[in-house]
């Protein structure tokens, strides 16, 4: 199977997206996406910037700053529960849900050029905050190969945490090539000459730095970073 090119996923991403910065997926695509449209109670109809803000929840009229912030607001709320939803149908099996923060962030990508982004640092419940940006969820293909990217790092960030004896910048090198080298394994699962683009680039650009510090760390340094399946991270893009 050969993906689609959505550059680079964790913090330099090259892709333009699909839709404008802060422009928020219709349901029909969502629905798509996750098989089926948000539940009771939400707004559930294609985004309109002259929606009635009653519809929403909201008061006053559209054509104010502070309406338009709260539908704003609403939207990302229904847009970040439908990440829930959508990682229960894809990422069904994760073992680490319960540590992590979804949040759909429509300025992720202007400010950052980046598709997802994933902190080490912990939030105040305690959980990881994973940002995707509004340009990933143009696809399901781009949905999935950005979440999992982020969710594997939230697995590292658990199961092998910095330590001391590690710089931040070896750290993360070994990161992201278990991060792009699952992005990998996923373009190649049924073509193993597939077009790699911005995963390719992004695995050559830290394996190398990887391979820098041979001298280091011994050769198995690597093998905690890809244990894709015992996080319960699938290692095929579900196509049914």
């Amino acid at each position: 199977m050969k993906g689609p090119d959505i550059g680079n996923v964790t913090v330099e991403g090259q892709r333009p997206g699909y839709y404008p910065p802060g422009f928020y997926v219709p349901d029909y695509i969502w629905e798509g996406l996750i098989g089926g449209n948000g539940g009771p109670g939400d707004y559930n109809g294609p985004y309109d910037p002259n929606a009635n803000p009653k519809d929403l929840g909201g008061g006053g009229t559209s054509n104010t700053a502070k309406t338009a912030q709260e539908i704003a607001r609403k939207q990302r709320q229904m847009l970040t529960k439908r990440l829930y939803e959508f990682m229960r149908k894809y990422f069904p099996d994760y073992k680490f849900s319960n540590k992590i923060q979804l949040y759909y962030d429509p300025l992720l990508y202007p400010t950052r050029k980046a598709q997802g982004f994933t902190s080490s640092a912990l939030t105040a419940n305690g959980q990881y905050l994973v940002r995707i940006s509004a340009e990933s969820t143009a696809t399901t293909f781009d949905l999935f190969m950005t979440m999992g990217h982020e969710l594997i790092h939230v697995a590292h960030f658990i199961t092998v945490p910095q330590k001391n004896e590690i710089p931040s910048d070896h750290y993360t090198a070994f990161s992201e090539v278990g991060t792009y080298g699952w992005n990998i394994l996923i373009l190649r699962q049924d073509n193993p000459n597939a077009d790699l683009k911005g995963y390719g680039t992004q695995f050559d650009r830290f394996k190398s730095q990887v391979d820098s510090y041979r001298h280091i760390y011994p050769s198995s340094m690597q093998t905690p970073y890809t244990r894709y399946e015992s996080w319960g991270i699938p290692t095929r893009f579900p196509t049914r």
